[in-house]
């Protein structure tokens, strides 16, 4: 169990370079007032501590609401954990949600149907243009991660991809950075977008909710998650 002032003076940036040595955890609340001083949507990845899925997921959602309660467009809480969505589901059901996906199982489209999900978002080698049109057909959006590969993410929109995870945004068209499917971008103004992983960290009892690395490259995707 650890106190946010413990948490707070932790060294969240070393890992990733030195430029970002001493680079302290921030907190969802200051995190939810810049991006909606810059007009960004966000995908939050809920990673949950083991055993804490449902508890997570749920907090998680709470505070979601809370924070973005006046925002146009809410942010994407997405999750590999099927508990934790369900959780999510359960107490904010009007946010929008995605299933996050490392393989690709025979009834993904069941999966995200019965936890109310607005997206799938896969590994980019799982996806073909058979498997974005079904899931299409179903009414789903279709994101990936994470590719830094500009053939393949020019083969992906072309499939009709609807939102893509990099580190490298420097390899793609300027239309791609700001976010929209280049291949539909005439139908409609996107707004940018980023990626982050959210993890349970466990203050006082209850999941203190904290982003706990860094913006990973950006998320390309169209003006809203529906």
């Amino acid at each position: 169990m650890h106190t946010w002032d413990q948490l707070s003076r932790l060294d969240a940036g070393s890992w990733h370079s030195r430029a970002h040595a001493g680079e302290p955890l921030v907190r969802l609340e200051a995190l939810a007032r810049w991006l909606q001083a810059l007009g960004l949507m966000v995908n939050l990845e809920i990673k949950p501590t083991k055993g804490e899925d449902a508890r997570t997921g749920r907090v998680v959602a709470q505070r979601v609401a809370r924070l973005w309660a006046d925002a146009e467009i809410k942010p994407l809480p997405s999750s590999f954990s099927v508990d934790a969505l369900a959780a999510a589901r359960d107490a904010q059901p009007e946010l929008p949600r995605a299933l996050l996906l490392d393989y690709w199982p025979q009834d993904a489209v069941d999966m995200a149907r019965d936890l109310g999900c607005q997206a799938v978002v896969a590994q980019h080698n799982l996806l073909d243009a058979v498997r974005i049109e079904a899931m299409h057909r179903a009414g789903f959006k279709v994101l990936t991660y994470t590719v830094n590969d500009g053939a393949r993410a020019r083969s992906l929109w072309t499939a009709g991809l609807d939102g893509l995870i990099t580190d490298r945004v420097d390899l793609f068209e300027p239309q791609a950075r700001l976010g929209g499917n280049p291949v539909r971008w005439m139908q409609s103004m996107p707004a940018a977008a980023s990626s982050l992983s959210i993890e349970a960290l466990i203050a006082d009892g209850e999941p203190e909710v904290a982003p706990v690395t860094r913006p990973q490259g950006g998320e390309a995707s169209r003006s809203s998650w529906l």
